[in-house]
């Protein structure tokens, strides 16, 4: 299979034939199965997602610290090194204070819950009158 080099994304062109999905460049023409295709693309979505992650590395560390200093059931990523990193910055950061005066408030509820007993309602009859 020929390697593609391209510098520019305009100088790609994608088309299909029968059962193929045909990739078009000034240097070379490749046809490649439909299934091939959706598999290359899925792992590549999968890295242009992490590099996307590295390239906007000490926002996202940020953002995660304020939802981890917030108590929030979601984060914005699953790699452990950056969690880590995140989770120093929401102990450490002096600066994330401001952003949360008085810190997070509790939604606990304390005491001990009270049961109140009433009478069951009356019933009425087929009269209207209460039985």
């Amino acid at each position: 299979m020929p390697q593609i080099l391209v510098p520019k994304l305009e100088e790609v062109k994608v088309g299909r034939e029968v059962g193929k999905v045909v990739l078009y460049t000034k240097s070379a023409t490749i046809k490649l199965p439909w299934q091939v295709v959706k598999a290359v693309a899925k792992a590549m979505l999968i890295q242009a997602g992490r590099e996307e992650e590295m390239a906007n590395l000490p926002r996202l560390i940020q953002d995660q610290a304020l939802l981890q200093r917030t108590g929030a059931p979601f984060g914005l990523t699953d790699h452990p090194d950056i969690q880590e990193e995140a989770m120093k910055t929401a102990q450490h950061d002096d600066k994330l204070r401001k952003y949360l005066p008085g810190g997070v408030k509790g939604t606990a509820k304390l005491g001990v819950p009270r049961v109140i007993k009433h009478d069951p309602p009356k019933k009425e009859g087929t009269n209207g009158k209460k039985v």
